[in-house]
């Protein structure tokens, strides 16, 4: 009996197998009668990192510095943007402690865009202790808010303010969509010694007083 039990079960999972291949391959050689409809845009999310050159006093980034970021040089003082939309999604931030160890303070403030539109103000904080606890937080736009919408031109518009010492570091994460066809826009901020044809990644303050350069990338 134990012998029969087996040979049946191996029989049934042979057939089931059996059953899976020829369904395969039947699915494999179906026809489609038009090609699968596809996504074309180009969207994608990066994070960014800057570090501050010295302390940041209510440094406001603005929807033009976003837009600014990702440029392309067209001369040695032009550059247009590459990008046609964004979404910010979160800003991170990590205060150095300082050497005599006395408590250091970041902080992220989501303004309002306007007196009747944006949500309210948030302003969030962390505070260093120690030689082990540095100020450190992470923080979305308040969903609702202007600042959590995709935005499709840049402008004055406020979209954080930044405190915190010198060497801050800052990681701003976006959605990003590629330029496809859009009139081009020119960079709000002065560019000079660009080298026609190079990419670039701005300043985050790049149309202020370009305290927050890029890590790792080549800057105008």
């Amino acid at each position: 009996m134990p012998n029969r039990n087996r040979n049946s079960r191996s029989n049934v999972v042979r057939r089931n197998r059996k059953r899976r291949n020829i369904s395969g391959r039947r699915r494999s050689t179906r026809s489609v009668l038009h090609p699968q409809p596809i996504q074309s845009t180009f969207v994608f999310s990066k994070v960014l990192r800057f570090q501050s050159s010295t302390s940041l006093s209510n440094v406001l980034i603005t929807q033009q510095d976003l837009f600014d970021l990702l440029c392309y040089a067209t001369s040695p003082t032009a550059a247009y943007q590459l990008v046609s939309g964004i979404k910010l999604l979160s800003v991170e931030m990590w205060g150095p402690m300082s050497s005599s160890l006395t408590p250091v303070t970041v902080s992220l403030e989501y303004p309002q865009f306007s007196s009747s539109l944006g949500g309210i103000t948030k302003v969030h904080s962390d505070v260093s202790m120690g030689s082990m606890a540095s100020a450190h937080l992470r923080h979305a736009p308040e969903v609702g808010s202007a600042q959590s919408f995709w935005q499709t031109f840049g402008s004055a518009a406020s979209e954080f303010i930044l405190n915190g010492p010198s060497g801050t570091i800052v990681d701003v994460s976006l959605s990003f969509v590629v330029r496809n066809g859009e009139t081009v826009q020119a960079v709000g901020g002065i560019v000079a010694g660009a080298t026609t044809g190079q990419t670039y990644l701005r300043a985050l303050d790049s149309n202020g007083s370009s305290l927050l350069a890029p890590v790792s990338y080549v800057t105008i």
